[in-house]
């Protein structure tokens, strides 16, 4: 049995935020070490928190729950596979964040793409 009460709508959507924030606050502070970054955990984490906004309006699970995995494993993709660099001044770069961005976008995306798939499965009624 489907629960689609507005109450249990919001309870999902508190329960996804919460757990949002925590892998920020890990992300952000716990892990500070590892990526000596102040304001882009911050930045993905604000665009992720309005898509969850967005995704708690019209109740998509899926694409909540996959902005929050998208979070976590594109964080723990850009600590992975970073790349230490020198730019033409001499100063020193590094790619996590361009790894940790794009990792986050493309499970975010994917996340759009399983609600469409499944809101087309549903309404053929493959579903049944």
């Amino acid at each position: 049995m489907k629960n689609n009460s507005k109450s249990h709508k919001l309870f999902w959507a508190i329960k996804v935020l919460i757990a949002y924030f925590i892998s920020y606050l890990l992300c952000q502070y716990g892990f500070i070490t590892l990526h000596n970054s102040k304001e882009w955990p911050l930045v993905l984490f604000l665009f992720g928190y309005v898509i969850i906004l967005i995704g708690s309006f019209f109740y998509l699970k899926k694409l909540m729950v996959s902005t929050v995995a998208g979070y976590i494993i594109g964080f723990l993709c850009g600590i992975m596979f970073n790349k230490d660099g020198m730019d033409p001044g001499g100063g020193r770069t590094n790619n996590a964040w361009l790894i940790w961005t794009f990792s986050f976008l493309g499970i975010v995306i994917i996340g759009i793409i399983w609600e469409i798939i499944d809101k087309c499965i549903k309404s053929n009624g493959y579903n049944k």
